[in-house]
């Protein structure tokens, strides 16, 4: 998967190079949330997990279930916590 930047200031609706935000209001969605699509763990090194918050993390949108759950167990380490594998 490759090393984590977990000092990339990547969040608050910032993009790096890879990273691409959506503006659901676009989508015709009532919520206004704009949604960080997430296309390959190569975009993780690009993004701060350890600011992340909980609420931050509602707002990213995976290719795949996959690439949801990379993303959540490199949160989940950073964090200090651990993630079981489900059946995918």
């Amino acid at each position: 998967m490759g090393d984590v930047d977990r000092n990339s200031n990547v969040g608050d609706n910032q993009t790096s190079d890879n990273i691409e935000v959506v503006d659901t209001n676009s989508n015709d969605n009532d919520d206004g949330i704009e949604w960080t699509r997430i296309d390959s763990t190569d975009e993780f090194g690009s993004i701060d997990f350890m600011s992340l918050m909980f609420e931050d993390m509602m707002k990213f949108s995976f290719m795949n279930i996959e690439l949801g759950y990379d993303f959540y167990n490199v949160y989940a380490a950073v964090k200090g916590f651990s993630v079981t594998s489900p059946i995918l």
